[in-house]
């Protein structure tokens, strides 16, 4: 992006049909590097398709997490091994085969989501625990908390 005289961000211009273009990218650490313009296109793309279907899964997620409320306590999305983690804290410290079954069903029904092809999730849900017990689950940078259902007319 560059700022136009105004302050007004303008929109960097990528020609599709200039071959050998090369697109430097400096990053805020300031390390720059090269790319060849149509693997940057390419890149730009998956990333827009990678937005949307986060969105999509943050949807499906939240409506699973509606369905199940009873038996949930608090519900997480974070990074873990490089992949997205779901994670869900249940109500009880018992195993609940039936809702580990819901779970093992979403989990099923989202890897083979033609919507979500580009979305690696896994799932798990464990028992109450301190925080210090679920701390090692979160990642420092990436942890979405799922809120409850809203009421009232917001």
């Amino acid at each position: 992006m560059t700022t136009s005289s105004f302050g007004m961000q303008t929109a960097v211009e990528i020609n599709w049909y200039a071959e050998e273009d090369r697109v430097e990218v400096t990053p805020r650490d300031q390390q720059r590097f090269e790319l060849q313009k149509d693997r940057v296109i390419n890149l730009l793309q998956l990333a827009n398709h990678g937005e949307k279907q986060l969105l999509v899964l943050l949807q499906l997620l939240g409506r699973w997490i509606d369905r199940n409320s009873a038996k949930i306590a608090n519900a997480y999305l974070t990074l873990r091994d490089n992949t997205l983690l779901f994670l869900v804290i249940s109500n009880t410290p018992t195993c609940d085969d039936e809702f580990e079954d819901e779970l093992s069903d979403l989990d099923l029904a989202l890897a083979n989501d033609p919507d979500l092809r580009l979305i690696r999730l896994n799932t798990i849900v464990l028992p109450p625990a301190s925080p210090e017990a679920l701390g090692s689950f979160f990642h420092d940078e990436f942890t979405l908390v799922f809120r409850g259902k809203r009421t009232g007319s917001h």
